[in-house]
């Protein structure tokens, strides 16, 4: 599989991950993924962070432990910031900016429980720009201020305006069924060492249009 390469250094590397691929290895062991594939010609890469299996866009890998380590300690801190694309399903009404704040566990749940256990339940933070609104659909771009599980899927579900082809949340709609989510890391930005490390990338061609 050819996998797209943003950005790569010394020390890390930065891929634009196809939806449908996951990131590491599953119990799946034939099926392949992003990690194995990004290493099978250079050392052992070690990604900082993770996208859904269904979600495209933006991962970061590091080429040692170390850096590695270095790199996730920012990862919830102001250093790091990382926005997304998201098609929603229904016309999200309200302000055309907003924050969602409902406090999520850090386990994934479904769609009868999205916040979790009540006891397990952790501030979060969504911040959400509308940029196109649609009669059926919603296209937003979301920043993550927290790293909750599933945060913008949760979230969006909460609003009551679930991410298109997420059935796990009830995203899933007759007119435009999908096999991966309408979501998309479409920008991250790290400072690192005092450097500021930015990367983009558009969302892929077959990224549902909002009419």
């Amino acid at each position: 599989m050819k996998i797209e390469i943003i950005d790569e250094q010394r020390q890390w590397l930065v891929a634009n991950k196809p939806a449908g691929l996951a990131v590491h290895a599953t119990s799946d062991k034939d099926e392949i993924n992003l990690v194995d594939e990004l290493s099978s010609d250079g050392p052992r890469l070690h990604p900082v962070h993770r996208l859904d299996r269904e979600t495209s866009g933006l991962v970061f890998l590091a080429k040692t432990s170390a850096v590695a380590s270095e790199i996730m300690a920012l990862w919830t801190t102001d250093k790091v910031v990382k926005k997304y694309d998201a098609i929603l399903v229904g016309a999200l009404g309200g302000a055309v900016e907003g924050i969602w704040s409902w406090p999520l566990s850090d386990r994934s749940e479904g769609r009868q429980n999205p916040q979790g256990v009540k006891a397990s339940r952790r501030d979060s933070k969504t911040a959400y720009k509308i940029l196109q609104l649609g009669s059926s659909l919603t296209h937003v771009e979301c920043e993550l201020f927290t790293g909750r599980t599933h945060q913008i899927r949760r979230h969006a579900a909460l609003a009551g305006h679930p991410v298109l082809g997420d059935r796990r949340y009830g995203g899933e709609v007759k007119e435009m069924p999908l096999e991966n989510f309408a979501l998309h890391a479409k920008y991250l930005k790290i400072i690192w060492r005092g450097i500021p490390l930015q990367f983009e990338v558009a969302a892929p061609k077959d990224f549902p249009k909002v009419v």
